[in-house]
């Protein structure tokens, strides 16, 4: 609207100053030196570091602010804004200056400058007052939430404690992935008087599905452990100093393991008597052998029992006997009878050849098919022959009995002999002349072949 004001300009060497005016308004045509809207009063104008160099008695406003929001020293006031006190020397507080904030080289300090006075942190917690954080300067002693049993610290980053901690209560709750502790040694049941009776139960518990536990047992005298123990690679299980068991063998010390009835899966177990063991018998894998000193393996039923294989089984690989009880193999019996040495006996005053005796006596009596190549065959021929004898019959003087026959019509007579007879002559027996011969013959690949002969003496 267009409405005339009233107003007082206020200039210096042509400088407008400001405007004094009684009326609130904005004007319509700019004002040169001077822009926004007038209020009632002197409304400075735009040059610059103008002010009034006067004591002013009583303002409603500083800096354009009600003077009702500015701090006062001689009373107490309320700050809606934020504090900001740009040195380091501070805020003191307290009738004698007992409490100081302040900064030393970029370090806070919170300074409680009464002898032996405590510094408390306390809070509100529903509608009573609390002393969480307690620091008395006297014994030196910090106290968070004294008194309050049910009150949780928590300490997001590393706690140090130089001294002693002792923490009273029935649970203490470590919520952390590693517990580090540089102490060479943990105490647990620790008591005034400590005996088996206050250690019984005591232990560590492993939280989980179930607990895992190790606890001490008062009854059995030993360490109960709820879970199977697996040792790093390498490592073993001592008793006294001793060995008993590591990743691949038990102790050299120990001498017995009775109730065990299954060994699982075993490569080799040496068996020998005495501390140290010396080992004298070897299982390896399906093997029994000795292991020093030449000992015999014995196979020992004891009572009536006997060796007994099953129905396919046999004993192979046996060494050829030298004494009357050891065994032999198939292949040795074999072998002795289907080379051994054949014996025959021949009549042969026929003289019949050789390639007689092999096709139609070797062949038949010892056929080659049921002996093997290098047997030999002997034959004792026998060679018969008789000496002749010679009678001289003109050593006996015959009887000589004559008689008259008429030979002819004419009555002629001749004397005839009618009976001749010789006397008893002995006559010496033939000789009978006999010839030994053996006839040794050899069969190769199935054929018998003449080998020697051999004249026995007469």
């Amino acid at each position: 609207m267009n409405q005339t004001k009233v107003i007082t300009y206020f200039y210096n060497n042509g400088i407008l100053l400001g405007i004094f005016a009684k009326d609130s308004f904005t004007p319509k045509t700019d004002i040169v030196g001077y822009t926004g809207s007038i209020e009632p009063g002197f409304n400075a104008g735009t040059l610059p570091g103008i002010k009034f160099n006067v004591t002013c008695t009583n303002a409603e406003q500083l800096g354009g602010t009600p003077a009702t929001t500015y701090v006062r020293s001689d009373t107490s006031n309320a700050i809606n804004g934020q504090l900001r006190i740009t040195t380091d020397l501070g805020i003191v507080v307290g009738s004698a200056g007992q409490m100081s904030l302040y900064v030393t080289a970029g370090d806070i300090y919170m300074s409680n400058s009464s002898t032996d006075k405590s510094l408390i942190l306390n809070v509100r917690k529903g509608i009573t007052q609390e002393n969480a954080i307690a620091i008395n300067a006297a014994n030196r002693v910090v106290s968070l939430y004294d008194g309050y049993i049910d009150s949780v610290t928590n300490v997001g980053g590393d706690l140090i404690v130089t001294g002693n901690l002792t923490v009273e209560g029935s649970t203490t709750t470590l919520n952390t992935t590693e517990l580090i502790v540089e102490d060479k040694n943990i105490v647990i049941a620790s008591a005034d008087s400590p005996t088996n009776t206050t250690a019984d139960g005591a232990g560590i518990t492993i939280k989980g599905t179930t607990d895992k536990t190790v606890l001490y047992s008062e009854s059995d005298n030993w360490l109960d452990i709820s879970e199977t123990v697996n040792l790093a690679s390498g490592k073993a299980i001592y008793i006294g100093g001793t060995l008993v068991i590591d990743g691949t063998s038990l102790g050299s010390t120990i001498t017995s393991i009775p109730g065990v009835t299954s060994f699982g899966t075993q490569t080799v177990i040496n068996i020998g008597p005495g501390i140290p063991a010396i080992p004298q018998l070897r299982l390896e894998e399906h093997r029994i052998s000795t292991v020093s000193n030449n000992y015999d393996i014995e196979l020992y039923p004891d009572g009536t029992g006997n060796i007994v294989l099953n129905d396919t089984a046999r004993i192979t690989n046996i060494a050829n006997p030298i004494n009357q009880q050891d065994a032999s193999t198939k292949e040795y019996v074999d072998n002795v009878v289907e080379t051994r040495s054949l014996v025959f006996s021949t009549d042969l005053s026929d003289a019949k050849s050789n390639t007689y005796i092999i096709n139609n006596i070797l062949n038949n009596l010892a056929p080659p098919g049921e002996f093997r190549s290098g047997t030999i065959a002997r034959i004792l021929c026998t060679i018969n022959t008789n000496s002749t004898t010679t009678f001289n019959i003109n050593s006996l003087p015959p009887t000589v009995n004559t008689s008259q026959f008429l030979t002819s019509m004419s009555g002629d007579t001749s004397l005839a002999v009618i009976g001749l007879s010789f006397p008893s002559a002995t006559l010496s027996a033939p000789i009978l002349s006999t010839t030994r011969i053996i006839k040794e013959f050899s069969l190769n690949i199935g054929v018998w072949l003449w080998q020697s002969d051999t004249l026995l003496p007469p």
